[in-house]
């Protein structure tokens, strides 16, 4: 099932998309582009289908908000639109990510995009602080989930791409059961 509107705007009321995405039998695969209202953003993770793709606006929500919420699909496919994010702390956006999916335990093909639509937001500099945590919530992502078999980062690890944290993250991908075969 694809769902896509025109500039976050959806159909359905909040009751009745809640409705639709909490049916038992959603399908396999999801694909929603962005919702518009912040009170509907989070409902398509917790959609039971294998397959989530999602595209959400990190601006409209809190990086707090991943922390309750659940994800029913085994294969993620989410992009983060990380434009005018509060004081440029895209990063908490990602760590909360992590952090929330590391607990889980069922992820098998989580994939992460991280965009930005104005050049501008890219602007501000990162500490090796928030690149470490951004590091480390990775980590235990990886540890977090025993049937990852794709892991799909490749636009996050660019804020990750100095020494010590490509070396902890690589061990942590090669310790892995599934991942290292």
């Amino acid at each position: 099932m694809i769902l896509d509107f025109d500039d976050g705007e959806t159909p359905f009321s909040t009751a009745n998309l809640t409705r639709l995405l909490q049916l038992e039998n959603m399908g396999k695969r999801l694909r929603i582009k962005t919702l518009g209202e912040k009170d509907v953003m989070l409902l398509p993770f917790s959609a039971k289908v294998n397959c989530l793709d999602y595209e959400l606006v990190a601006r409209k929500i809190n990086p707090e908000d991943f922390d309750s919420i659940e994800i029913g699909a085994r294969s993620l496919y989410l992009t983060l639109y990380l434009d005018w994010v509060e004081d440029g702390n895209w990063y908490g956006y990602v760590i909360s990510l992590f952090n929330r999916v590391a607990p889980l335990g069922h992820l098998e093909r989580p994939s992460l995009f991280l965009q930005y639509s104005d050049w501008m937001s890219r602007l501000y500099s990162d500490s090796d602080v928030e690149v470490s945590s951004i590091a480390d919530a990775l980590i235990r992502l990886i540890q977090g989930n025993p049937n990852l078999t794709h892991l799909n980062v490749g636009d996050t690890l660019w804020c990750v791409d100095d020494e010590p944290h490509l070396p902890r993250i690589f061990k942590a991908m090669e310790d892995h059961p599934s991942l290292s075969q």
